[in-house]
């Protein structure tokens, strides 16, 4: 297995990172131990960019309905802490998608743990898509890492 403590070095902080706001990272050391555990170690800018993500996620959830878990506490459980049970799997090789992104886990933390892979949430639903680019900027993971999104219009699929 890949060596993961290496996502988002340090000195690569993205816009947003220090941003005011609910950013509280310090209540994600459960979710952070539990990883550890599975052999996912995080450097402290990783987890901001998680955590930044996770509050501006919750928040623009309020606006557009991108998951039906409203609290934090909840939402590092199935969101957070789900997305980074994939890490178990080994580092991709080339490219990798995120196919109906909706709120965009888990390609948020995989665009965290492997920043270095090119990677691409994608989504049918257009204000989706928009939203989860809005986060991925307002989080720092976009300015860190080699991820994107794109709509696809499935109504034009053969």
């Amino acid at each position: 297995m890949a060596d993961r403590s290496k996502a988002l070095p340090p000195g690569q902080n993205g816009p947003g990172e220090n941003a005011p706001g609910q950013n509280h990272p310090g209540d994600l050391a459960p979710v952070l131990e539990t990883a550890k555990g599975w052999g996912i170690e995080l450097h402290t800018e990783a987890v901001g960019h998680l955590s930044r993500y996770l509050d501006l996620m919750l928040e623009k959830n309020q606006h557009i309905n991108l998951t039906a878990i409203r609290d934090r506490a909840r939402a590092k459980s199935l969101h957070l802490l789900d997305s980074l049970a994939a890490a178990m799997l080994d580092v991709p090789d080339g490219p990798w998608m995120d196919l109906g992104t909706g709120n965009g886990y888990p390609g948020s933390v995989a665009a965290v743990l492997w920043p270095e892979e090119e990677g691409i949430l994608v989504d049918r639903t257009r204000k989706k898509v928009i939203a989860v680019q809005e986060l991925l900027e307002g989080s720092g993971i976009a300015a860190a890492s080699r991820v994107t999104t794109q709509w696809i219009d499935v109504s034009q699929a053969p």
